[in-house]
């Protein structure tokens, strides 16, 4: 199993977009940032969504955990039912169609306050200069819970 801890950080237009991924298979763990435009946080979650997932399919991995603090994208993703709002219908269904090249895929909510590591790398991409930010690291990653990696 592998797991994203995802965020966005979105001000009037402006976002940053952050995707954790952690593999427990190699005890290594990578960060993917970038700072983008959106029309609202939903479309900019959306996207950290779709960055993981094309993410995943790149590293050819077959069962993919997604954390989130956002109910509204982990509640209609779980269902595949519809988009939560019609301007992100496009994004949505291009995250439908990517779950579908992967053999597992499960969202889960979490709260916020337990996000604090992808919150911060999110909100750094929407303020830095750069446009893209990735790099990786060894063992468990800094302020991320053992708790959820251990489940």
């Amino acid at each position: 199993m592998h797991v994203f801890f995802i965020d966005a950080s979105w001000v009037q237009g402006d976002a940053g977009i952050a995707a954790i991924a952690i593999d427990s298979s190699i005890d290594s763990w990578f960060v993917k940032a970038h700072k983008i435009q959106a029309q609202s946080t939903l479309e900019a979650e959306l996207r950290a969504i779709f960055l993981a997932l094309n993410w995943a399919v790149e590293f050819g991995w077959q069962e993919v955990h997604i954390l989130l603090d956002s109910k509204i994208a982990v509640q209609s993703l779980n269902a595949r039912k519809g988009a939560p709002d019609w301007k992100v219908s496009s994004l949505f269904y291009s995250i439908v169609n990517v779950i579908k090249v992967l053999p597992v895929v499960r969202f889960f909510f979490m709260n916020r306050s337990f996000n604090t590591l992808a919150d911060g790398v999110a909100k750094n991409a929407r303020i830095a200069s750069e446009l893209a930010v990735l790099y990786q690291g060894k063992g468990n990653p800094p302020v991320i819970s053992i708790d959820f990696l251990n489940q």
